[in-house]
Order: structure tokens, then sequence, then C-alpha cells
């Protein structure tokens, strides 16, 4: 299994109303945790035929393509990537990681494709006790590195 991170966000109860506000605001918190621990956000949603890359970004010589995968809870099996990611959205990763690095001729040493995994569940905080305080969510993040090295 990956890596494991507890994460406090705040959200407006409108931005996580519909699945594609989850997405987005998941994908907004991935992207600050990576620029806390020193990674360069490249592109958000790059597309290409037939796939996208929530995140590409860059710390020293790697390059990395993150999935976003947000969850309101744990799946049953999670011991690796290949439970969460079908093989068809692995593959359509790798394409897009490819044609990143040769539409953008991207160099570096390290590429790989990382998986994102985000368990969200409502809960407070022990700042946000009061009366009008926003809704804040309890974040869950578990990474998982290499689900796709390129080099």
């Amino acid at each position: 299994m990956g890596s494991v991170r507890y994460i406090d966000a705040v959200s407006p109860p409108s931005a996580v109303c519909s699945k594609f506000g989850l997405a987005a605001w998941t994908e907004s918190v991935v992207c600050e945790a990576l620029q806390q621990a020193g990674w360069r956000i490249l592109a958000r949603n790059y597309r290409w035929i037939g796939c996208e890359i929530d995140i590409v970004a860059t710390k020293g010589e790697t390059l990395i393509g993150v999935e976003v995968k947000a969850r309101k809870q744990i799946p049953h099996d999670m011991t690796s990537a290949v439970e969460i990611l079908p093989r068809k959205k692995l593959a359509a990763l790798t394409r897009g990681m490819q044609a990143w690095i040769v539409r953008k001729r991207a160099i570096a040493r390290n590429i790989r494709v990382d998986l994102a995994l985000v368990i969200v569940s409502k809960g407070v905080s022990q700042t946000s006790k009061t009366k009008n305080a926003a809704e804040r969510k309890r974040l869950r993040l578990y990474w998982f590195t290499d689900i796709v090295t390129l080099k």
C-alpha cells in the first residue's frame, strides 16, 4: 500500500455537491500537497487523444503524472494501485505521459505515474468548532508511487 497523509481542508458546501466539483476540489488539495513538498505544477487536466492526466509536476530530475481519485470510503481491497485503476486506464496514463514528454520536449531522468487516492469524510477539525466555522472535510491521502515507470 502507498504512504498515508492526513489533511484538514476547508471546502465551501457548494464546491463538493457534484461529482465534478469533488474531483476538482480534491485535485486542488493534491496540488497544494505537492507544492508544499517542493514540486512545481506544470499542468492540470492535460488531455491528449484518449487520455487525461490530472496533474503533471516536476521536482529536481523527476517528472510525474498524477491520477487523482476521490472516494468517500476506503475501497475493500486496496493493497495496490492495480485494484483502483484498471489496466486500460494505466495504459492511457502511460500514453498521456509519453505525449507530454514529446510535445513539451521534457527532459527528466525519472519519469513516472503516481496515484493519489483521496478519502473524503466529513468532520470538524479542532480549530473550527465555532458556530460560524466553515464546513471542513477530513482527508486521508494515500499516495502510490511508480505505478508506471517510463524511464
